[in-house]
């Protein structure tokens, strides 16, 4: 005795299943996905952007932390025989 109608291309029971595809599922669903997971995104975007950046901004200054030498660091850098690329 089977007591569920055949659907096509219709799983059977993955109304409510987290599996479910997407087509599946109704906005809220994925509304209340979105923005419960979207604060830990930016979180962990925010401490991995910032530092990011800010180190290339220190790695642009001089010795003693004051002036802007741009790429300068860099140049000495590769240019010293200790580098191993000269």
């Amino acid at each position: 005795m089977v007591d569920v109608a055949f659907q096509p291309n219709r799983v059977a029971g993955a109304e409510g299943c987290a599996n479910a595809p997407v087509a599946d599922r109704n906005e809220t669903e994925i509304h209340r996905g979105v923005s419960q997971t979207l604060p830990l995104i930016l979180l962990i975007a925010i401490l991995v952007i910032y530092p990011a950046l800010y180190s290339l901004h220190l790695a642009t200054l001089n010795k003693s932390m004051q002036r802007f030498v741009g790429i300068g660091n860099f140049e000495f850098l590769f240019k010293r025989e200790t580098f191993g690329w000269s």
